[in-house]
Parts: C-alpha cells; sequence; structure tokens
C-alpha cells in the first residue's frame, strides 16, 4: 500500500532519506542559476530553492516553516547557502514569497486555476450530467 506522501495529495516526509534528500530535494545548476537571476540575497536565495523543490515535490507552494529542517539542510549544504529560522518565518507572509511562486509556477510551465480553468470544468460536468 503507498504511503500518504505517494498519494494523489502527498505530503513531505518528516524524516526523508538520504536517498530522498537527493533525489528529490538536489537544486540543479540550472535551478540554482534561476535562484540567483530572481533574488538578490543568500538567504532568498535558499528560500526560493525550498520553495521550488518542494513544490516539485507536492505540486503546491507549503510554508516554509513547515519543511522539515532535514530538507532545509539538504539544501543549504548543496547550494551552499544560510539561513535562519525567522527569516524562513519572515518569508513566509512576504510578497516576495508570492512573487516567488509565480516565478516558480512559470519555470515549471503550471497555470494558476483561473476563469478559463472553471469554464472549461463546468462545460464538462454539464456534459457528465447529460450523459
Amino acid at each position: 500500500m503507498p504511503s500518504v506522501s505517494d498519494t494523489a495529495y502527498p505530503r513531505l516526509k518528516s524524516s526523508p532519506t538520504a536517498k530522498e534528500l537527493t533525489r528529490l530535494y538536489t537544486p540543479s545548476s540550472e535551478e540554482q542559476e534561476l535562484a540567483v537571476r530572481v533574488t538578490q540575497t543568500g538567504t532568498m536565495r535558499l528560500n526560493f530553492l525550498v520553495l521550488l523543490k518542494t513544490y516539485q515535490r507536492l505540486g503546491y507552494g507549503v510554508p516554509l516553516s513547515s519543511v522539515c529542517a532535514r530538507i532545509i539542510r539538504h539544501i543549504v549544504t548543496s547550494a551552499q547557502l544560510t539561513t535562519t529560522q525567522s527569516d524562513l518565518q519572515q518569508y513566509d507572509s512576504s510578497k516576495t514569497r508570492r512573487r516567488h511562486l509565480n516565478i516558480i509556477r512559470e519555470y515549471l510551465q503550471i497555470k494558476a486555476f483561473n476563469a478559463a480553468a472553471h469554464a472549461v470544468m463546468l462545460s464538462a460536468l454539464e456534459l457528465g450530467v447529460e450523459t
């Protein structure tokens, strides 16, 4: 039976293995270059990379304060960056985080649910009801 973290509604593991950290949370050189382009400081770069890697894993953005320390430490080490817990908490409520989410969605080619998507959904529902 699959674990909750592998279902349609995945969650971050509280204690990922070293293999999972390497496979899922190591930023590629392309991702690190993107982070350099869209951020101005090392702290913001780390925040961006944690948000990016967790978004890739889950398909949605989570508050960085809810990401386990092991994942954050892995990204810190991989990208050779530093931060503090208060930096992460401040980031969660910032406009910068919302801007970063838009950049991440664009980078991953993910479109937010909008009026056009709503119209498609209603059309499919109407068709389903008729059937």
